[in-house]
């Protein structure tokens, strides 16, 4: 099931095991999701762009949320590229954030397009549904050996 703006709320209100996202602003707030925005970084994760970025044609960009994401235990999200950006050509290419996670999410955007695209980073470019899973894992991400990129920055 994938959550509403009510349950996102709730998730963030409850005392335990709450889904966090720092900064937060109720207006990147969606029916189904959460709008993230993200910086430009080079490869080893060096800011290159925070405020706006022009996308080259057959360029890939990586990319990286500004907001750091804790998803609760029972909770997975998905990350896909808002579609004001997909219907001007750029392909996001994104993971399943687990449940578990705590970090943020770091991810690489291509502009499949022929002409530049100029893209205002701080606007929410990252659009993030949250699902629940059927039960909570049995090893959540973050714990025993499961955690590679747990805490990234």
């Amino acid at each position: 099931m994938y959550l509403s703006d009510r349950h996102i709320k709730e998730l963030m209100a409850r005392l335990e095991d709450p889904l966090r996202i720092s900064p937060y602003s109720e207006e990147r707030l969606t029916p189904n999701g959460y709008d993230v925005s993200i910086e430009v970084v080079d490869k080893e994760g060096k800011m290159l762009a925070d405020k706006e970025y022009e996308i080259a044609p057959g360029e890939l960009i990586r990319v990286k949320s500004i907001e750091t994401l804790e998803v609760p235990s029972g909770y997975i999200g998905f990350m896909l590229l808002r579609s004001r950006f997909t219907r001007q050509g750029l392909l996001g290419l994104f993971g399943v954030i687990d449940s578990g996670f705590k970090g943020k999410i770091h991810a690489s955007i291509k502009n499949l397009s022929d002409s530049p695209i100029q893209i205002k980073l701080d606007e929410g470019v990252i659009h993030m549904v949250l699902a629940t899973m059927s039960s909570e894992s049995q090893v959540p991400y973050g714990t025993a050996h499961k955690h590679h990129w747990q805490h990234q920055k």
